[in-house]
């Protein structure tokens, strides 16, 4: 009984991971703006890098980020921005989920994320814990690594497949 349990669980979750990381996907492809709002904002134009310090709060289209320092890396020629490094109290929400990590890097150019350290995403009373996780907006894959090599899961079996799914 337990092997068939654990049979059906590793299926419910190889489905549901790409169906979360399709979701990102489209929610970062409906808007180009992103509103940022903190306590204090550095300018570096010689690193081609502003830092925002304290009560840190990002916003694109549903999904909130919020942490104490958040770099922008932008292109010294275009002055677009390249990347976005998330540190301290890192928490990311959207829609009825949420993720915390010691550390969140959006690649823009890539469409990569990548939640590093202590990475905790939760639905309801779902959850999965994982000491890395890399979603690729591109593909809609994602992949979580864990600490030793153990990726901790908490799914509820009586809701199907869909779990974790995170529909737009």
């Amino acid at each position: 009984m337990r092997r068939y349990i654990a049979i059906i669980l590793a299926i419910s979750i190889c489905i549901s991971l790409p169906v979360m990381a399709a979701s990102l996907k489209e929610e970062f492809k409906t808007t180009d703006t992103v509103d940022i709002e903190a306590d204090k904002l550095d300018i570096y134009r010689d690193k081609q890098e502003a830092v925002f310090y304290q009560n840190v709060k990002a916003k694109k289209g549903d999904m909130t980020l919020t942490c104490q320092k958040l770099q922008m890396i932008y292109n010294a020629t275009t002055e677009k921005v390249d990347q976005l490094i998330a540190s301290e109290e890192v928490l990311i929400t959207w829609q009825e989920k949420q993720a915390t990590c010691d550390q969140a890097n959006y690649i823009l150019a890539e469409e990569k994320i990548f939640l590093t350290g202590n990475v905790i995403i939760t639905r309801g009373e779902e959850k999965m814990s994982a000491q890395a996780v890399t979603i690729d907006m591109k593909t809609g894959s994602q992949v979580a690594e864990g600490k030793e090599g153990k990726v901790k899961i908490r799914i509820k079996t009586e809701q199907g497949i869909d779990t974790l799914k995170w529909n737009r």
